[in-house]
């Protein structure tokens, strides 16, 4: 006689099995459906412009950009002065083959940078923001950038967490990145910690965060920032205690490339 407790027993055991073999599974999907790309830098980032022209942000920092395919990427620009204390952290917003744009903290842990080209790499201009200006608790954290077309974007800064509590600020540009604008401060309005920003347009915002158990891991506003709501993408269960979200990527074209965490690169044709 099976008790109720042996059933148990066998019914995790099961699950366990079929987890596994959906793992088994999706591995042997993923190897099927998704090419390797050989690609002579390893990527944090990647935009394509057209079938064969390309942006790319390094592991080591180094502003890439191709017209004959990633095989082919070349460095336009290197990242210096990047503070050593975020581990060279840096993020870029690539708009067409011609715009670019790249932010990080400088190494004086007084300001955020933010430079751009408008002539595919071969010139930068640098806009320095004094972060700590606007907030009591500020320092070198994070940030991220989106813009939603060549005049209208927003940079999000955050610091690193104290107790807890994380200073987010919301800046906007409509003059391409020449000034950044406090918009809004969103370190009570948004809970965990950011993992990026997608800008649709200059009122329609998606922000994505670790959810730790409060509100959500996707917040939207479709007023400019004004308001904020939380977005569900995949429904949570209740026993769901913790959701890495990541931003939304919209892209027309039936071509899909991934990067894995060690910054190779995978190319997949739907």
């Amino acid at each position: 006689m099976i008790t109720q407790g042996k059933f148990r027993m066998i019914a995790n055991k099961f699950k366990i099995l079929l987890i596994l073999f959906c793992c088994l599974l999706l591995v042997s999907c993923n190897n099927r459906d998704y090419k390797s790309i050989e690609c002579p830098y390893k990527l944090k980032q990647l935009y394509m412009c057209t079938a064969k022209s390309a942006w790319g942000l390094s592991f080591e920092n180094e502003i890439l950009f191709t017209e004959n395919g990633l095989e082919d990427f070349k460095p336009v620009k290197i990242l210096e002065n990047v503070n050593s204390f975020t581990d060279g952290y840096a993020k870029a917003a690539f708009i067409n083959e011609q715009l670019a744009y790249v932010t990080y903290f400088s190494s004086d842990n007084e300001h955020l940078i933010v430079e751009y080209t408008r002539d595919g790499g071969n010139n930068w201009n640098q806009t320095l923001i004094k972060y700590g200006d606007y907030s009591e608790n500020c320092d070198a954290g994070s940030i991220f950038i989106s813009f939603a077309n060549d005049k209208e974007g927003y940079l999000l800064y955050c610091s690193t967490p104290a107790l807890g509590q994380m200073t987010k600020l919301l800046f906007f540009t409509d003059d391409g990145g020449q000034t950044f604008s406090l918009t809004e401060e969103l370190t009570n309005t948004i809970s965990g910690y950011p993992q990026g920003i997608t800008v649709i347009d200059n009122e329609t915002i998606n922000i994505a965060v670790t959810y730790h158990g409060t509100d959500s891991y996707l917040y939207q506003t479709t007023d400019g920032a004004e308001t904020w709501e939380t977005i569900e993408i995949f429904p949570r269960t209740e026993d769901v205690k913790y959701v890495d979200g990541y931003i939304p990527v919209f892209y027309s074209e039936k071509q899909i490339y991934i990067i894995d965490g060690s910054g190779n690169l995978f190319e997949k044709i739907l």
